[in-house]
């Protein structure tokens, strides 16, 4: 058994066991073994759900709205007028990049929210989905590594004047919230496997 906190234990199989010294009064007293339903802890500022919540739905949006609905629009209306978002070769491809990533993250909320909407019982989150969870979380890190990508192209493209200002400061925007979902899927998909595995082999 290892040791967890003072009086919880922790077995091979990922099962925890909890030691309760009962004292009463007189002599009445009672110590027993107890296997815990729920473990609670108070987390750090930066796991407050008062902020990641607002973060996400905005980040969330954001991306959403980048890739389902302005680039196709604006896509249309440069055909329309009949010219490129830009001369130059490489600031088209690194704008592709961009938009790649956004398709990425949008497949990856929304295959999210249909699976949380298909059942309020979240248990169903196991081995009969494992496949379709593993092609998940795959898009999910690409999105992730994408992240840094959308970064470095908002920074070249206000360092070299590409674009409107509108464009650029809309690049700024998809980064940071690019970056915010990468954070999320990586802090919570840690948690979440941890979770996974103490559900699967508790007893019960």
């Amino acid at each position: 058994m290892k040791r967890l906190e003072p009086n919880l234990y922790q077995g091979p199989l990922g099962g925890r066991v909890a030691f309760v010294d009962h004292r009463g009064s007189g002599s009445y007293s009672k110590s027993y073994l107890a296997t815990p339903a729920i473990f609670l802890q108070r987390v750090p500022w930066w796991l407050d759900l008062r902020w990641i919540a607002p973060a996400f739905i905005i980040s969330s949006s954001v991306i959403m709205r980048a890739s389902l609905l302005a680039w196709p629009i604006a896509a249309l209306w440069r055909r329309w007028r009949k010219r490129r978002w830009s001369e130059d070769r490489g600031d088209r491809r690194k704008f592709l990049a961009v938009r790649l990533v956004l398709l990425i993250d949008a497949a990856v909320i929304g295959a999210t929210a249909v699976l949380f909407a298909m059942s309020p019982d979240y248990t169903i989150f196991n081995a009969p989905l494992d496949a379709l969870l593993l092609m998940l979380y795959a898009f999910a890190w690409l999105g992730v590594l994408g992240a840094p990508l959308t970064v470095w192209v908002a920074l070249a493209f206000w360092r070299n004047g590409v674009g409107s200002r509108w464009s650029r400061i809309h690049h700024s925007l998809i980064a940071a919230s690019s970056v915010m979902i990468a954070w999320f899927f990586v802090t919570f998909s840690h948690r979440r496997d941890k979770f996974d595995l103490l559900t699967r082999h508790s007893p019960g």
